[in-house]
Parts: structure tokens; C-alpha cells; sequence
């Protein structure tokens, strides 16, 4: 069964080739078709999915952009968690690595229906990096981006104000005439 919610899943890969358009050379990516094993349900919490019917998905890992230039982290997600070689000749015809892997799918609005979409894959003991800034990297930060992030904030303010539904102080209504007729 195609998967058919949003979510961050762990799956094993069962096959791969390489995506074209037709007669074109780039867009080029990697097609993985996925068996998904495991949900996220929180709290750093796997839900086993073996009981369910099998769910699948097939996650297009663009490598080379439409341009013809390489497309940096579709290659960085493939190493990372099949530690891809970057030879297409390694994926076509073969079987992909049987490894655990951890996608993050994502709804999207296709000809006007949702569906889900591999959004981003990663090693299958990926876990985020929860750490917040110290002090130090904060001033770093500051330093680097506080004019262009007040002159964004500058901007949105101003859009805000414009859509910002006007408010006028309420009046009396006028006298209907006389009441005691």
C-alpha cells in the first residue's frame, strides 16, 4: 500500500534507479523506493509497523538540477545514508544497500490534490541536533546577520500594518426621527 501520511519514518530501500525526463539529460535523480518498519510517534519514540500492511513510498533524490548543475545536498543525503560513491554506474542495476534509513515525508499539493513526497532523507539513527546557541555564537550571529534580518523584520512589519484591517471608532447612528409618534 503507497504510504498516505506525513511523518518522519525509518525504512529499508528495496530498489533504485536513475530518474530522466524524456529526452533530457537533467533533471537527473536517484528513485528509491522505500518499505517503510517504523513511525515517529515522539519523544524520540518508534512505532513498529510490522503488524500493519506494508507501506510504501518512492523518494526522487535529485543529484544533477534542471540547469545541468549538480545539486549539493540531494548528493550529501545519498552518502549520508547509503554512503553512495557518487558512480551512477553503482545504482543502476544493482540493489540498493540494505541499510536503515530515516525520511522525513511531507504533504504537497499536486494538481490540486495532497499527496505526500519524500521531503528529505537521512541516515537511520539520525537524530536532530536539539542543541540551542550559547551566548558567545549568538553575539557571532548577531554580528553577522542583524542588519539583514532587522531589515527583513522592518518589512514584514510594514506588510503587516498594510494588510491590517482598518479600525475606526464607532459612532453614534443617527436619529430615526421621532420615537414617541
Amino acid at each position: 500500500m503507497k504510504l498516505a501520511q506525513a511523518g518522519i519514518f525509518r525504512a529499508t530501500a528495496t530498489k533504485w534507479n536513475l530518474h530522466i525526463k524524456a529526452d533530457q539529460d537533467a533533471p537527473l535523480a536517484v528513485a528509491v523506493s522505500y518499505q517503510i518498519t517504523h513511525r515517529l510517534i515522539g519523544g524520540g519514540e518508534w512505532e513498529d509497523w510490522a503488524e500493519f500492511e506494508a507501506n510504501h513510498i518512492v523518494g526522487y533524490h535529485y543529484v544533477i538540477k534542471s540547469d545541468g548543475t549538480v545539486n549539493q545536498s540531494g548528493v550529501d543525503q545519498l552518502v549520508a545514508a547509503f554512503g553512495w560513491d557518487g558512480e551512477l554506474d553503482s545504482i543502476f542495476g544493482t540493489s540498493p544497500p540494505s541499510t536503515l534509513v530515516q525520511l522525513n515525508v511531507k504533504e504537497e499539493l499536486y494538481n490540486g490534490q495532497v499527496q505526500v513526497k519524500v521531503a528529505w532523507l537521512n541516515p537511520g539513527d539520525y537524530e536532530p541536533d536539539s542543541r540551542g546557541a550559547d551566548e558567545v555564537q549568538v553575539r557571532q550571529l548577531n554580528g553577522r546577520f542583524r542588519s539583514l534580518l532587522k531589515a527583513a523584520a522592518s518589512s514584514a512589519k510594514g506588510s503587516a500594518k498594510k494588510a491590517a484591517p482598518k479600525v475606526t471608532a464607532m459612532q453614534e447612528p443617527p436619529p430615526h426621527g421621532d420615537e414617541d409618534a
